[in-house]
C-alpha cells in the first residue's frame, strides 16, 4: 500500500501464531453476534432464517446471476427509470466463484454466500498484515473493523464486498513490494469483482511514477514488468465487456442499465452538497450518506499525507466514481475500501484508551447495525 517495498512479514520469519488465530476467534465471534442479532428481534430464530433474512438487496440480484446466469434482455420492471432492469450492473467474478461452489455442494446461493463471504473476508484481514509493518494493534482493530464490526454484515453475506477486500488487499501488498505483475494479475480479478477495480490501473501507474520519477517516460519501455502489470489489470473488465456483447450485444450493458434505477451522471460535488443539505429521513438518509462520502475522501488526504499515494489516489477515484451516480449505497462503498479502512484502524490504534473505546464501539455497532439492515434501513443498503 505504500511505495517502499514491503518486508517478509514478521510473522512468517518469527512464527509468533496469535496473529492468525486473533482473526479467526473474531470471525466466530461475529458470526454469533450477528446471529444474536437476528434472534433478538425474531421469536422463533434458526439458522436458516438468519440467512434468509440477511439476503436482501443486491443479495437477489447475485442470487439471480448464480441461479440463471446474465439476461439477455432486461424485464419490463424499472425502479423509476425510463428502462427495463436487468442483472447486468453486477459483475461477475463473485457470483462466478458461489456457482462453482454450487456446483459442489447441494445449498442455496444465499447460505453458500453466508459460509463463503466470511472466510474471504477472514482471508483479506490474515492477508493485511504485511500493511501494517508490526503495528499489532492497528492490524488486531482492522481485524475487528473487518469481521465483527460496523460493516461486517456487508462482508458475510451473498455480496461481493467480501471478495473485493480480500482481493485488494494482496494487490497492495504485490504492489508495495513492486511487484508489478502479481499486482496486475490481482488487479484484473478485482476488475472483474466490481465496477471500481479497473481502478486500480492508476494505482499500479502511480507506484511506477514513483519508483522512475524523472525518467519515467524513458525508463517505462525497458520495464516490461511494469508495461505488463498496466495491461492486465483492466483485463477482468474488458473480459466481462465481451460476455456482455456475446450476451446482450452491448459492451457497456453495465453501464446503460443503470438507467433502470433512474441514475444519472451528476457533479459528484454537487451530488454532497445536495444529499447534506436535504432533510433528514428522505432519500434513505441522504445526510449521513454525505457524511460517510466525506469522511472517505478524508481518510484518502490522510493516505497521501503519509504518503501513501497510490492507495489514495485510487480510493479518491473509486469514491469519486461512484459518487457521480449521488450518494445511494456509499456506506457500503467507503467500507470496502480496504485502505481506507486500515488507515483509519492505524489513527485509532496510536493511543491505547483509543483503541480499546473504537473496539468497543465497533462491537456494539456490529450489533445495532445488523438489526438495522435487519430491518432494511435505506442508509444501509
Amino acid at each position: 500500500m505504500t511505495s517502499d517495498a514491503i518486508a517478509t512479514p514478521a510473522f512468517i520469519q518469527s512464527n509468533r501464531w496469535p496473529i492468525f488465530v486473533v482473526p479467526a476467534v473474531l470471525a466466530i465471534a461475529g458470526e454469533l453476534l450477528r446471529y444474536l442479532a437476528y434472534a433478538s428481534i425474531n421469536a422463533q430464530p434458526s439458522p436458516q432464517g438468519f440467512v434468509d433474512a440477511m439476503c436482501v438487496w443486491d443479495c437477489y440480484w447475485f442470487r439471480d446471476i448464480v441461479t440463471h446466469g446474465y439476461q439477455a434482455y432486461p424485464e419490463t420492471l424499472n425502479f423509476g427509470g425510463p428502462a427495463g432492469i436487468a442483472n447486468w450492473a453486477f459483475f461477475p467474478l463473485y457470483p462466478l466463484l458461489i456457482a462453482a461452489i454450487g456446483k459442489l455442494v447441494a445449498a442455496s446461493p444465499a447460505a453458500i454466500g453466508a459460509v463463503v463471504s466470511p472466510l474471504l473476508t477472514l482471508g483479506a484481514a490474515l492477508a493485511s498484515w504485511p500493511l501494517f509493518r508490526g503495528d499489532r494493534r492497528a492490524y488486531y482493530l482492522f481485524a475487528v473493523f473487518l469481521l465483527i464490526g460496523p460493516f461486517s454484515f456487508y462482508f458475510s453475506i451473498l455480496y461481493s464486498e467480501s471478495l473485493f477486500l480480500l482481493l485488494t488487499v494482496p494487490a497492495f501488498v504485490a504492489l508495495g513490494r513492486r511487484n508489478y505483475i502479481a499486482a496486475g494479475a490481482t488487479g484484473a480479478l478485482l476488475a472483474a469483482t466490481r465496477t471500481v477495480g479497473v481502478l486500480f490501473v492508476f494505482a499500479i501507474l502511480a507506484e511506477a511514477i514513483i519508483e522512475l520519477r524523472k525518467r519515467f517516460i524513458g525508463e517505462l519501455p525497458r520495464r516490461p514488468d511494469i508495461v505488463l502489470g498496466l495491461l492486465l489489470a483492466p483485463l477482468g473488465l474488458f473480459a466481462f465487456m465481451v460476455w456482455l456483447y456475446l450476451v446482450t450485444g452491448d459492451a457497456l450493458a453495465f453501464a446503460h442499465i443503470q438507467r433502470a434505477w433512474d441514475r444519472e451522471i451528476v457533479n459528484p460535488a454537487t451530488a454532497l452538497w445536495a444529499a447534506l443539505t436535504s432533510p433528514a429521513g428522505q432519500t434513505r438518509d441522504a445526510p449521513l450518506l454525505a457524511v460517510s462520502s466525506v469522511a472517505g475522501l478524508l481518510l484518502c488526504g490522510v493516505l497521501a499525507w503519509k504518503r501513501q499515494f497510490p492507495a489514495a489516489l485510487f480510493c479518491a477515484l473509486c469514491l469519486v466514481l461512484a459518487l457521480t451516480n449521488g450518494v445511494e449505497s456509499m456506506l457500503r462503498f467507503v467500507a470496502a475500501l480496504a485502505p481506507l479502512g486500515i488507515v483509519l484502524c492505524q489513527l485509532l490504534a496510536r493511543w491505547r484508551w483509543l483503541f480499546w473505546l473504537s473496539l468497543i464501539v465497533f462491537i456494539a455497532l456490529d450489533f445495532e447495525w445488523t438489526i438495522g439492515w435487519l430491518h432494511q434501513q435505506g442508509a444501509l443498503m
